[in-house]
């Protein structure tokens, strides 16, 4: 309200990670598979503006399948749980199932149904708080105007519980992207998203617009 800045700089982190998966293919459409990933996030400041060191390390572990229901809908399911380990001692540990899925039905052969869901962990510099365990889902329609031009909607909605803190966020948003293929190699892409998220902490709910230009290698 006064114009001044906020310096969010202790968010700033790289992430390093690898992550494999081992699948069977029992016949052409059902392959039943493994995956295991190992990373480390090093935030660029040692200490928050807080105090704490929210550098981690984490492996994650799941199993699933892909399946071919039908020629015109597929699903790809997975379960597993994930950990990670933090530098700064009074954060301890944060252990959270994982879930993912996705279904996907072609339509026509320009256009594409897809719906996820999906629930992990991800990152917060709040006070006191581990890391938050959020739910998400969404749904998709993409439809090819010409073999090299995709347009892509859809909605989502999330629901975040921040562990170690008694706060809740939910949201709900809309977004659309189109993709110019120049070739099979490279694509640009340009994407626009709305979201309302409403949070149990006073005052701490809010409205964003994101704008992305890109460029896919």
């Amino acid at each position: 309200p006064n114009g001044g800045v906020l310096d969010q700089g202790d968010r700033n982190m790289t992430q390093y990670g690898l992550r494999g998966r081992l699948g069977y293919e029992v016949n052409p459409g059902f392959i039943p598979f493994v995956e295991a990933g190992v990373d480390t996030r090093q935030y660029d400041r040692k200490f928050d503006d807080f105090g704490y060191q929210r550098s981690s390390d984490g492996v994650t572990i799941r199993g699933g399948a892909t399946i071919e229901l039908t020629r015109l809908l597929s699903a790809e399911i997975s379960a597993g749980a994930t950990h990670r380990e933090y530098e700064d001692k009074r954060l301890g540990t944060l252990t959270s199932p994982v879930v993912d899925g996705a279904l996907t039905y072609r339509l026509s052969a320009l256009t594409t149904i897809r719906g996820t869901i999906s629930n992990s962990i991800d990152e917060t510099t709040v006070v006191g708080a581990r890391g938050i365990q959020y739910l998400r889902g969404a749904l998709e329609i993409q439809h090819a105007l010409r073999r090299n031009l995709i347009l892509t909607a859809g909605l989502r909605a999330s629901e975040s519980k921040y562990q170690g803190v008694a706060i809740e966020e939910k949201g709900l948003g809309a977004f659309v992207r189109a993709e110019y293929r120049f070739n099979r190699n490279v694509a640009i892409r340009a994407s626009y998203a709305y979201d309302r998220i409403h949070s149990s902490l006073p005052a701490s709910s809010y409205d964003s617009h994101t704008f992305l230009l890109g460029i896919r290698l």
